[in-house]
């Protein structure tokens, strides 16, 4: 039973020093979310942050299967959006704390921005 707490502990430590590291340098690739592809409709979250001077998805690719759903959630005093660049989504102003929840149905792929600062970016890769 220790063992096992031990190799939990351990591996989320990891994880969480993996995830700390990975900032805003072009040399650091970024994180992607890759729901659990082959199980049946899952949910993920991504987060509407500030990393320094500029604003940011993060992760800001997400892999998921048709049928899950992703939430978005600004955690910046500035109101943000999450709009599809093909105008097939779009979340309207979001507050501080508040979500954007969507469910995709169709596999492809979903690039999206913030009306509100175009710089940022963001995709969504669907598959069957």
């Amino acid at each position: 039973m220790v063992k096992v707490a031990l190799k939990r502990s351990s591996a989320l430590l990891l994880a969480v020093m993996l995830l700390a590291g990975c900032g805003s340098s072009s040399s650091t690739p970024r994180p992607t979310v890759t729901a659990a592809i082959g199980t049946s409709a899952t949910a993920v979250h991504v987060l509407i942050e500030r990393n320094g001077a500029v604003y940011v998805f993060r992760p800001d690719r997400v892999v998921i299967t048709a049928g899950s759903t992703v939430e978005w959630t600004n955690q910046t005093d500035a109101t943000q959006s999450v709009t599809a660049v093909d105008g097939s989504f779009d979340s309207a102003g979001l507050n501080r704390g508040r979500s954007f929840i969507r469910t995709f149905r169709q596999p492809g792929t979903y690039r999206y921005s913030s009306l509100f600062h175009s710089y940022m970016s963001g995709v969504v890769v669907v598959r069957s």
